[in-house]
């Protein structure tokens, strides 16, 4: 089809093929910086393990905040500036989303930009990566605006029991 040249499997010397890692793929040591950088820069710590490099027994309350505060700061240490772009952007518009002071007009543009935010995650990260939950980001705005700000309608009391 002659698309993504950069990830097309090269052929070695020896006749085996290498396949490519992806734009959005850490490797092992960004990883390792990865989770020392969120062990360290924020109120998680119990969540990350150095040893596996994976995050553990979060809530959704703490994947809000990873999403929209954390997470800006420790993809910066260890991903392209294409793909951070994208996800800070998305980032962005969670945090205007979830914000506390409403704004129809703001909202609007904010539907607009998540439609155009996805779109350009669309042409980085495989199509598995788009669930349902993914692509709700783009009614969330207009949910905002019939429902209210987001906090009166959130379970995290429920949560917290």
């Amino acid at each position: 089809m002659g698309i993504r040249h950069d990830l097309h499997p090269q052929v070695l010397p020896n006749g085996k093929y290498r396949l490519m890692s992806s734009i959005f793929a850490m490797s092992k040591e960004e990883k390792e910086v990865f989770c020392m950088v969120l062990k360290d820069a924020s109120n998680i710590p119990r969540c990350v393990s150095l040893k596996d490099q994976r995050l553990y027994s979060l809530k959704s309350h703490d994947y809000h905040i990873l999403m929209q505060d954390i997470l800006l700061v420790t993809l910066r240490c260890c991903m392209s500036k294409k793909v951070t772009s994208y996800i800070i952007e998305l980032s962005n518009i969670m945090k205007v989303i979830c914000g506390k002071v409403l704004n129809v007009e703001e909202f609007e543009k904010v539907q607009d930009r998540a439609t155009l935010t996805l779109c350009n995650l669309e042409k980085i990260f495989p199509p598995f990566f788009f669930t349902i939950m993914v692509h709700l980001q783009i009614h969330f705005p207009r949910e905002a605006i019939l429902g209210g700000p987001v906090f009166y309608r959130g379970m995290y009391p429920i949560e917290t029991c």
